[in-house]
């Protein structure tokens, strides 16, 4: 049977596993709380951002995926309409 992850499931446990990483050496550095706080602020917000243009390129990809089914489908249904 064929795998069609295309890497997609490493590439997500790589960046899941830098997330951690990043956030537990921030939470283990020697810093003051106000730094480590401000660090943690600047990091949720580099994260939002990158989820939110996730989002946007998955809704892209999704809506290109349904155009091209519906074009698909229709020129399908003309076929089997003219047959």
């Amino acid at each position: 049977m064929r795998n069609y992850d295309d890497g997609k499931n490493f590439l997500a446990g790589i960046m899941i596993g830098g997330l951690l990483g990043a956030l537990l050496g921030i939470l283990y550095a020697p810093k003051p709380g106000e730094e480590t706080r401000k660090d943690l602020k600047r990091k949720a917000e580099e994260w939002k951002r990158e989820g939110l243009r996730r989002a946007d390129e998955f809704s892209r990809q999704s809506k290109e995926g349904v155009d091209k089914f519906k074009r698909r489908a229709r020129r399908a249904a003309k076929e089997l309409k003219n047959d």
